[in-house]
This record gives C-alpha cells, sequence and structure tokens, in this order.
C-alpha cells in the first residue's frame, strides 16, 4: 500500500497543518466585519442587476440591490455571475497552502497588504516567521529586531540585551568596538592601566610613578590636585592650589564656550588632562629635569637648555607639562606672588590650548591674543603681564617690554585714549608678525582686539579657528598667506574694517572690567 512521508505536502501531518493555519486565517477574517459578496444577475433581456441574492429557488430568486429587493423568475435569468469578498478570497488562497511554506504564505501577506486586510496580513506575517524565524523581510514587517542573529519584538530587546551581558559579565567580559572581549583587553585599548586593582588612565599612572619618583630622588614635597581639565601638582597650600585649579578648569570651559568647538575639535584640544607643575625655584626645577621626567614627555633638549639658560623668564612648559616657576624679574612688579604665578600659568594654558587646537601652524597673532585674554579673564585683569614672545639671536626668551604697556591695567587704561590708536601699528601688520616677533604693545592690541571679536565676531572668529589649515591646500602656503586666505573666508569685512570697527568699540569701554566673566 502506498503511503506519503510523514512532513511531505500532502501528508496526514502537512494536511492538518494546513487546516490549522486556515482555521486560524477563517477566525480572524470571521471577526471582521465585511462587504457580502456583489452577485451579478444577467437578463435575458440584456439588463444586469447587481447585488445580494438572499433567496434562491427553481423557480424564483430573490436579489437586494441599493434599491431594495426584486423578486425576478428563474425563466428570465440568461445567467448568475457569483464573486466572491477579498476576504472569501483570502480564505480559499490561504487554505491551498500549507503551514510550512514560508514564502507562499508571505507572498499571500503581499496580497492581503495589497487588498487593505491589515489584520489578517499580520496574522500571515507571524505564520511566516513560524514557518521560517530567519525570514528577514516578514521580521521586518512585524517590526522585530535582529539582534544576534536572532529576530525579536521590541518589547524583549531590553531584556535579551541584559540577560547577555549578565552572562558575558560573569564570564568576565566587556562590551567594546561591538565585540565582547576580556576587561584587561579593553582597557588596554582605551589607554587604562590598573594600579592597585583600580583602573587608571595610563597617563595618570605614569605621571604618579614620575610624581613619586621625583620626591625620592630630589625631596620636594608636591601635594597633588585635580580638576576637570587640569591637574596640579605643587607644594602651595592646598586653598591656593585649589584656586588655581578652579581657574584653570574655568579657562578650559569658557574656550570651548566662546570657540564654539565640536566635539572633534575638543578632543584634539585636549586629549589628557595638561599637568601643571608649581616648582618654587629654579635649582628645584634643574633638579626636576635632571631626575628625566622631562625626558619621558617630550625630550627635546633643546628646549631645556632655553629653559635653564633664561634665568630671568618665570615659566617655561616642555610639552605637554607646564612648569611654573615663581621668580624671575618679571615677578618684581606683582605683590602677590601668587597672583602673579597664576597669571603665569594661566596665560601658558590658553597659548597651549590654541596651540594644541592648530598644532604649530596656528595664528601668532590669535595665540598671543587669547593667551593674554585668558590671563586677564583669570586674574580678574589685576594682574602683571608676562606676554612676551620676543627672542634673541640665538633664540632665547627675552624681555620685550614698551614703556607704560607692561600690565593689563596699563594695556586697559592705553586703550580708553584717542591718541594711542594714533600711535599703534595698523592691525594688518600686527597679524602678519611672527609669533617671536611681538612686543608688549602690540600683544595689548591683540588682547583688546581678540576680547572685541570674542563679544563682537564670534561665530566668525569660531569659522576662521576651523578653517585655519583645515584645507589641504593650505599646506603648501606662508603663514600668512594662510591667515588672509582664511580670514577672507570667514569674516565678513576686510582687516582694516573690522580694524574701525575695533577702534570705536574699545574707546567705548568702561575703565573697570566685569570680575566674573567667568562665573565664578
Amino acid at each position: 500500500m502506498h503511503t506519503t512521508p510523514p512532513g511531505a505536502p500532502g501528508s496526514a501531518p502537512d494536511r492538518r497543518r494546513g487546516r490549522r493555519g486556515a482555521l486560524t486565517l477563517a477566525l480572524i477574517l470571521g471577526s471582521l466585519v465585511a462587504p457580502a459578496a456583489a452577485d451579478i444577475v444577467h437578463l435575458k433581456d440584456g439588463r444586469a442587476l447587481e447585488g445580494e441574492i438572499v433567496e434562491r429557488s427553481s423557480t424564483r430568486l430573490t436579489i437586494k440591490t441599493d434599491f431594495g429587493k426584486i423578486k425576478i423568475d428563474m425563466s428570465d435569468v440568461a445567467r448568475i455571475e457569483e464573486k466572491r469578498t477579498p476576504e472569501q478570497e483570502l480564505a480559499a488562497k490561504r487554505a491551498a497552502i500549507s503551514d510550512d511554506d514560508a514564502a507562499g504564505l508571505f507572498d499571500l501577506a503581499i496580497w492581503a497588504r495589497d487588498a487593505d486586510l491589515n489584520r489578517p496580513m499580520r496574522a500571515l506575517l507571524l505564520e511566516v516567521v513560524a514557518a521560517d524565524s530567519q525570514h528577514a523581510l516578514a521580521n521586518e514587517m512585524l517590526g522585530n529586531i535582529k539582534v544576534d542573529g536572532r529576530w525579536l519584538p521590541p518589547d524583549q530587546v531590553d531584556a535579551y540585551l541584559a540577560e547577555v551581558e549578565a552572562e558575558k559579565r560573569a564570564q568576565g567580559l566587556v562590551l567594546y568596538g561591538g565585540k565582547w572581549i576580556p576587561e584587561t583587553e579593553a582597557m588596554a585599548k582605551q589607554g587604562f592601566v590598573q594600579v592597585d586593582g583600580v583602573w587608571v588612565p595610563r597617563r595618570e599612572a605614569e605621571t604618579a610613578r614620575n610624581v613619586e619618583e621625583f620626591y625620592d630622588r630630589v625631596g620636594i614635597p608636591l601635594e597633588a590636585l585635580q580638576g576637570e581639565f587640569v591637574t596640579v601638582y605643587s607644594g602651595l597650600d592646598e586653598s591656593r592650589a585649589e584656586t588655581l585649579v578652579f581657574d584653570l578648569d574655568a579657562v578650559v570651559r569658557d574656550f570651548f564656550q566662546r570657540m564654539q568647538l565640536t566635539d572633534a575639535l575638543k578632543e584634539q584640544v585636549i586629549e589628557v588632562d595638561i599637568p601643571v607643575w608649581l616648582v618654587p625655584d629654579g635649582p628645584s626645577v634643574q633638579a626636576f629635569i635632571e631626575t628625566g621626567f622631562i625626558d619621558r614627555y617630550r625630550p627635546v633638549s633643546r628646549i631645556k637648555q632655553q629653559y635653564l639658560l633664561a634665568t630671568n623668564f618665570g615659566l617655561h612648559w616642555p610639552e605637554p607639562c607646564i612648569l611654573a616657576v615663581a621668580r624671575g624679574t618679571q615677578l618684581k612688579h606683582a605683590d602677590d606672588a601668587m597672583v602673579a604665578t597664576t597669571g603665569l600659568v594661566s596665560h601658558q594654558l590658553g597659548h597651549l590650548l590654541v596651540q594644541r587646537l592648530k598644532q604649530r601652524r596656528s595664528p601668532g597673532w590669535l595665540r598671543a591674543g587669547l593667551a593674554a585674554y585668558y590671563e586677564g579673564v583669570c586674574n580678574y585683569h589685576t594682574s602683571l603681564s608676562i606676554t612676551s614672545f620676543a627672542r634673541d639671536e640665538e633664540g632665547f626668551a627675552i624681555e620685550a617690554w614698551v614703556d607704560e604697556w607692561e600690565s593689563f591695567p596699563q594695556w586697559r587704561d592705553n586703550l580708553l585714549e584717542d591718541a594711542t590708536f594714533d600711535r599703534l601699528q595698523p592691525l594688518r601688520q600686527v597679524v602678519r608678525k611672527d609669533l617671536e616677533e611681538f612686543d608688549s604693545r602690540e600683544v595689548g592690541q591683540l588682547w583688546s582686539f581678540t576680547r572685541f571679536l570674542i563679544e563682537r565676531h564670534g561665530t566668525e572668529l569660531a569659522d576662521y579657528l576651523k578653517l585655519f589649515d583645515d584645507e589641504p591646500a593650505m599646506h603648501t602656503l606662508e603663514p600668512v598667506a594662510v591667515h588672509e586666505a582664511t580670514w577672507n573666508r570667514a569674516f565678513a569685512g576686510s582687516v582694516d574694517e573690522v580694524e574701525r570697527e575695533w577702534r570705536t568699540w574699545a574707546l567705548g569701554q568702561s575703565k573697570r572690567f566685569e570680575s566674573e566673566e567667568l562665573n565664578r
């Protein structure tokens, strides 16, 4: 006797599955309020009546039309055209498809969608994924989400991910770059190392190790305080060091805000905390350098020699550290050594921020102006200006003071006088100079001009910063040409036009500046 293999089309189980699927669909279709079939009765005289046949016998039929019920003798009927509703058509089609025919069920679901039978369509899609759980189109139409090769309803995704995470973490794995890898590997990729059982940035661990070694070899006590952006190591008392941390953090936040930096540019500016070392005297700094501490960061012997020979230069910063020494001829102008030291550090931090933003090709005029600006903001425009970039023929730093232009109060007062501007160089000449050529009067100009641009032309200044050195073609130009090309693209007015606006603005400033520019 011939039998059909189990599971094959036409087998008993297959027929049962087909009946179950058809029954499910029939229940759904039965719950819908659908229009009845539209029958057409064609009469022998050529007329046709369309409606629902409600009564029928061998001699007479009754058809319900939009105009009411009409009784017709069967002898007058030429033929009867019976039509099925979409629901009836769908039920008939479904009965012909087996439950495991995912492709056939999906085609029927599309037919149901086109016939505006949305509920039956969804029921058919559920049957599709029951037959083939990986059917991508059916899952997508149902709104399911593919996670780890599995299609899940949206309301089950979070629970599944939490379950997977708990399982992976129990195995000592963490999610990194879209993959579960050992925690030690993930932390190493992010630049962390383990110190006494705690994960810390590699740079922080190296700094801590260097501090300990420095203390052991030199014997200078160093206290560490950390702010949001800046790490300060100093021998100052805690309250003064905390004040310095606050000011330097405020400078960085203010820089980001006023320069409208994107997240990507912020990462360029601050890749790691900037260590600021406040060392009490020259011999200590020399011992500090001789330990090899600086060489671990940026071994540049010329920089170290310049620092050691420039005994009257109160500060130097072998990248990426800042070394501040509360000594030197500049500090004789200040009554409060702490104020002067804060001025030294904040000035150089402002300088360093712009330098990091645009690397070595940063426009010198803007670096000088911003550095002076932030020194003033940090110290409420009362500290001594140490912004002097002049160097001698051998390249060593020298003082470049112009009488009556040595401090913020002097800059402020001078730039409130009409006669002063007659003695100033035109800005188009000043901004064309190299960084090392500025004297204190020109830095005063740039300080005021930078304040003006931040207040009145902040968007254009931000565009200037973003454009400078961004174009590949810029790399072949001299810095002055880069500046001019960038200025013309970023600013609506020429340097001369903006200078005239700046002069009017500067003469209208009050003699005293607000002391809350950083919302301290």
